[in-house]
């Protein structure tokens, strides 16, 4: 997944106080000097979640000044304390505590940014390999504007909060996929022989939610529960409105009956879900899906 932070209109909800701006462009004539990064800051948390299992990420620095005529050199750094004072506001009222994210799952292309004179910003691209993390646990990378040789910082967008929300039952599973030629399952037969899809990822939303392909035309179900401490609940299951959108207009297939729960045990790590589908030529399918540890 790649995520590109823009800066243009964003600029202006920034420095709103001190920009004169029109939908399209900024006026930077009674900007003072500051250097911020656009849509950050506890503000903006939720967009700097990563979800994709690599996620490349382009976000600017910008100097805000109605003269850019020098040269100016921007150190970044990344700040773990950041996590710490995090969870010590937010974990009470949100259940997520935020472990450090490794070193060695993250890139940063520089942690010097120069913008030239005559620019007023630059992009830093960040690389996470979220495929190396437990996807059980939540991770933060606070990435804060350090220096800017002497220029003015903001005071509350300087820092980006990446942060990745762990899920309890996230992670690699066995799938077997079964298509009945049928409207009503196993009870008729017309069962093709199951299929083992090999290995696929419960990918989380957020802490109570995870999403994961039936391999029936792609469609996605989201899968949701309730925690108290260790103790999952009040599991449900329904599909994702864009695939099943996307698979009627492009396969022609809609959803007869939209998913059950057969199975949700997360002591055991075993999912089975089912649903009847119509295909292009209008028979019924029941699609059975079954995903274990």
């Amino acid at each position: 997944m790649k995520k590109l932070i823009l800066i243009t209109s964003l600029i202006a909800i920034t420095l709103s106080s001190c920009l004169k701006d029109s939908p399209t462009t900024v006026n930077f004539t009674n900007a003072g000097n500051i250097v911020n990064f656009p849509l950050s800051g506890t503000p903006n948390f939720g967009s700097d979640a990563l979800t994709g299992s690599i996620d490349t990420i382009q976000f600017a620095v910008d100097y805000a000044t109605a003269t850019p005529n020098k040269a100016l050199s921007v150190t970044l750094a990344v700040d773990q304390t950041l996590t710490t004072a995090y969870n010590t506001a937010t974990s009470a009222t949100t259940g997520v505590t935020y472990e450090p994210m490794p070193t060695s799952v993250y890139s940063l292309s520089t942690t010097t940014v120069n913008i030239a004179a005559g620019a007023q910003y630059a992009f830093v691209t960040l690389i996470v390999q979220q495929n190396q993390l437990d996807p059980t646990k939540s991770y933060m990378l606070p990435i804060k504007i350090a220096s800017a040789n002497g220029v003015p910082i903001s005071a509350n967008q300087s820092v980006h909060y990446f942060h990745i929300i762990g899920n309890a039952i996230a992670g690699p599973y066995t799938y077997n996929y079964t298509r009945y030629n049928n409207g009503v399952g196993p009870s008729v037969g017309g069962v093709l022989p199951p299929v083992n899809e090999g290995t696929v990822t419960l990918v989380p939303d957020n802490a109570n939610q995870v999403e994961v392909a039936s391999a029936y035309v792609g469609i996605r179900y989201v899968i949701t529960f309730d925690q108290s401490g260790t103790t999952l609940s009040n599991f449900a299951v329904s599909q994702n409105a864009s695939d099943v959108s996307s698979a009627l207009t492009n396969s022609g297939v809609s959803i007869v009956q939209p998913p059950k729960i057969i199975t949700a045990d997360p002591v055991n790590g075993v999912y089975e879900f089912y649903y009847i589908a119509k295909n292009s030529a209008g028979s019924l399918r029941y699609i059975d899906d079954k995903y274990s540890k």
